[in-house]
């Protein structure tokens, strides 16, 4: 609700505060699950027929979402970390 409490409407890109490409974030997760990044093969998107077209660069700004919500976004890998470590430790 805005301030006259009426319904607010936002669009706001979410995301973390770090830039990652696809093969980044493939490999903070076999780093933190202890794979063998040399099993990762980098490829330009060009390459790759996903069915739709992409642009080479997804990435979105994201200084109306930590302002509006005056938050701090957590950094991919350690998102990865908070996620996979536990689930790691519980099934060892």
């Amino acid at each position: 609700m805005d301030l006259r409490g009426e319904p607010m409407q936002l669009l706001l890109n979410v995301g973390g505060p770090d830039r990652v490409s696809r093969v980044q974030m493939a490999e903070a997760v076999a780093h933190i699950r202890g794979y063998n990044l040399s099993l990762i093969k980098s490829v330009s998107s060009s390459t790759v027929n996903r069915g739709v077209k992409s642009p080479a660069d997804i990435s979105m700004d994201i200084t109306r979402l930590i302002q509006t919500l005056n938050m701090s976004p957590t950094a991919f890998r350690d998102g990865v970390k908070l996620t996979l470590e536990p689930e790691f430790a519980s099934t060892s």
